[in-house]
């Protein structure tokens, strides 16, 4: 890949922060995979916090696929359809990390995209998208978090109520479950902090 090619892939990365600034490359991935992941945790908020009480199935799994395309829409995430090209979960943008990969050493880079998946990981799992491998994981942990906050209990009682009311061998969402025990989608700052930042 060229470097005029880059450096218009790098332009189009930028807009989730909105910024038009010609600082160097390296600067705008690390400023894109920030705002970008702070946008995905906003887009899961608004879907969690505004999902209505008592639907159905069918109108959930609906939602399920409306928050998933939302998500897939914030750059350096992106969804993925079924064979009939339903949305049935996020990733990340491989496209993205690709041309990171030509401006962040690659330590850094690594470092970065261990931090956007792992932002991407807690928000599937604090949306209900999914179970975690485990409640005691550190991306379950925002969850664990809000759930020991919502309830004014410690963090271990958090944590065996959400193994107690949310196995992790349960397949598909498990928003339902998971909002009868923390009402709102967790705080930001429980996430976890960027790599320049930690």
């Amino acid at each position: 890949m060229n470097r005029v090619l880059l450096t218009c892939l790098l332009v189009f990365m930028g807009g989730c922060s909105g910024e038009t600034d010609r600082s160097d490359d390296a600067a705008r991935v690390r400023r894109t995979a920030r705002n970008c992941a702070g946008r995905l945790i906003d887009e899961a908020r608004k879907w969690y916090d505004g999902l209505q009480p008592k639907l159905s199935d069918e109108r959930f799994s609906a939602e399920v696929q409306v928050m998933l395309a939302a998500a897939g829409w914030v750059h350096t995430y992106e969804v993925v359809l079924d064979a009939q090209g339903i949305p049935v979960d996020i990733t990340w943008d491989q496209s993205f990390w690709d041309a990171s990969s030509l401006v962040l050493d690659r330590d850094e880079l690594k470092s970065w995209k261990v931090w956007s998946v792992d932002v991407l990981d807690s928000v599937r799992v604090a949306t209900g998208i999914v179970a975690p491998a485990s409640w005691r994981s550190a991306v379950a942990l925002p969850t664990a978090r809000s759930v020991a906050d919502a309830s004014g209990v410690p963090l271990e009682a958090a944590i065996a109520s959400l193994e107690q009311f949310i196995p992790v061998s349960r397949q598909g969402a498990v928003t339902p479950q998971l909002r009868a025990i923390m009402p709102t989608f967790p705080a930001s700052d429980l996430f976890a902090s960027p790599p320049s930042e930690q």
